[in-house]
């Protein structure tokens, strides 16, 4: 990447281009290359951090398998920027996996106030609702999701907790 020719051909100066960074990140994670993203996040934080590059290298390693680095670095985040939707939501799962329910729904309730339309947000909410035993709240959250992102990935499983009819 840019990045990394950056760096390689001048260390002293990659401070500078500190911004290519993130974009070398999201674009080895896009490529599915999720350790490649962690070395060239680390490497970039030698020279400065802010929530974006915490949120890239949190997503990386929680798709790596690494979820207590991932919690970390989507705490430092929320640190830097508690308004950041990408580390709410994405926290918020980490807490889903480890069945904290309550504190997923925070989470993912603040995340709707801040972007209402995120359907990250909307789908981990009924879910972390749904896995707390709160269904009926849930349902509400499931029929919004369907109606509004009817062909997303996690559409079916929506109509399915809805009981396979994923209408109102």
């Amino acid at each position: 990447t840019a990045y990394e020719a950056a760096i390689a051909a001048n260390p002293r100066l990659a401070h500078t281009h500190y911004g290519m960074a993130a974009r070398s990140g999201r674009v080895a994670l896009r490529h599915e290359q999720r350790e490649r993203a962690i070395v060239i996040l680390k490497e970039s934080m030698q020279y400065g951090s802010n929530a974006e590059t915490h949120y890239l290298l949190g997503t990386a390693y929680y798709l790596s398998g690494k979820p207590d680095l991932a919690a970390s670095s989507f705490d430092q985040a929320l640190a830097d920027k508690p308004d950041h939707v990408g580390a709410l939501t994405n926290r918020g799962y980490i807490h889903i996996d480890r069945k904290h329910f309550d504190d997923a729904t925070k989470l993912f309730a603040r995340a709707r106030e801040l972007a209402p339309k995120d359907e990250n947000a909307l789908y981990g909410l009924a879910l972390s609702l749904q896995n707390a035993g709160n269904t009926q709240e849930a349902a509400e959250l499931w029929r919004v999701f369907v109606k509004d992102f009817p062909e997303s990935r996690w559409a079916a499983t929506a109509r399915r907790y809805l009981g396979g009819a994923g209408e109102p």
